[in-house]
């Protein structure tokens, strides 16, 4: 049972960051290194060993004397970066040995959790191994095979490396907010795509059609009436356009010069708007719904956790136990996360079992007493009241008169 009882603990600490103060610390030294592992894949682009070729020029003047001057146009060459390179390669062995150790750990701790099959599933734990394994590909066959096209794999299979910053969404609230977003307005974005499909092909055809000028047989292209050549070719690159126009980017690098091709233009800028901007509201309204929720759960877990602490120190006062426990032990034992297995009798003399049941056993002599002390001041409470009110009335009574005490006559 302690194998059972250790699983859950490690997958605690693991998978949840809130179970204890010491798996949020552990969960951000994880977010640091997956940091540390994308700045270091970022800067390892980075070109080295580079010289500037032609930064000095020289020129023959008029009397045929050599100037030497400052070129207008030098050349900026780098060599091609190993991807091995120091200090990137040490930092990289370093977070593929740490991911590997969590990787492993998670797996062993996970038949506490949701299964081993469900683990192997998960698209995050799919993701973390996805981000593994090309390091372990790239040591076990270095050369790739001794071609070009084992190096070309390999070099793919570490561009999967990107896919750690994905790792940061299991501990950070805001990119899980995001995927529920997406999930809940998963209509709205078909929705979306559906509608930037028909206006990709409609403006796309109508543009060509407007721009694409007249063929010239000897040049095999579709040349424009100042002879330039048409950079609508086809409608499937005139698509590249389209989408920059309807989402009012505008790159400039196309654009058209024909009275119907600036309509067509005009059009597809307004229709964008309106197609983007009214599915992407309700994406927006999903996610102030999941977000204003989410506030709630944590206002509510920030509530829970200030109850604990209360029954914490009441627990503590009842059975006087000492105040230097850890913060949250008392609490965690009323609310049952250091557990035990309490379906089996051989567990049942088990301290933690002991201190539960003593804690239970205080409380609720604690809470008799407390309502006993309460009835009783409440009857004596009531007594002393009776009491001042009888003698209030006898104060308060009007002395009788002579004539009033004698008996009315009575008339024959």
């Amino acid at each position: 049972m302690w194998a059972t009882r250790a699983q859950y603990l490690l997958w605690t600490l693991l998978d949840d960051p809130s179970s204890s103060r010491f798996a949020k610390w552990l969960s951000s030294i994880i977010m640091m290194i997956i940091g540390l592992s994308v700045i270091s894949f970022t800067l390892e682009s980075l070109p080295a060993d580079c010289v500037v070729r032609d930064e000095w020029i020289e020129l023959i003047g008029e009397d045929g004397e050599t100037i030497r001057t400052r070129s207008t146009s030098p050349k900026y060459l780098c060599k091609d970066h190993e991807p091995d390179r120091s200090p990137f390669f040490e930092i990289e062995t370093f977070c593929i040995m740490v991911f590997s150790v969590e990787f492993v750990l998670r797996l062993l701790s996970c038949p506490a959790g949701p299964g081993i099959l469900r683990f192997i599933v998960a698209p995050m734990n799919i993701i973390d191994l996805a981000a593994i394994l090309p390091w372990y590909i790239g040591k076990a066959y270095p050369g790739g095979g001794d071609s070009a096209k084992g190096l070309a794999v390999l070099r793919v299979l570490r561009l999967t490396r990107v896919l750690r910053i994905f790792k940061m969404s299991r501990n950070f609230q805001g990119l899980l907010l995001l995927i529920k977003t997406f999930q809940k307005s998963a209509t709205a974005l078909l929705m979306l795509c559906f509608f930037v499909a028909i206006c990709l092909i409609l403006f796309a055809t109508l543009v060509f059609e407007s721009e694409k000028g007249a063929w010239d047989e000897y040049r095999m292209q579709w040349i424009r009436a100042d002879g330039t050549q048409s950079p609508f070719e086809s409608i499937p690159e005139s698509m590249w356009w389209t989408i920059i126009t309807m989402c009012t980017v505008g790159y400039g690098d196309v654009w058209p010069i024909t009275f119907a091709g600036q309509l067509v233009a005009i059009a597809a800028m307004f229709v964008g708007l309106l197609v983007l901007s009214l599915p992407i509201t309700i994406i927006g309204a999903n996610f102030d719904e999941l977000y204003r929720q989410q506030r709630t759960k944590d206002e509510e877990a920030k509530a829970k956790r200030k109850r604990e602490a209360q029954a914490e120190r009441a627990s503590r006062i009842a059975a006087g136990g000492p105040a230097d426990l850890p913060q949250g032990f008392m609490a965690s034992l009323l609310a049952g996360r250091a557990r035990v297995d309490l379906g089996n009798d051989d567990l049942a003399s088990h301290p933690l079992r002991r201190i539960q049941k003593l804690i239970a056993e205080t409380h609720e002599r604690l809470v008799k007493d407390c309502q006993a002390l309460m009835d009783a001041q409440e009857r004596e409470l009531r007594s002393e009241i009776t009491a001042a009110l009888s003698i209030l009335e006898e104060t308060a009574a009007p002395p009788r008169s002579s004539a009033a005490a004698a008996p009315a006559p009575r008339y024959q």
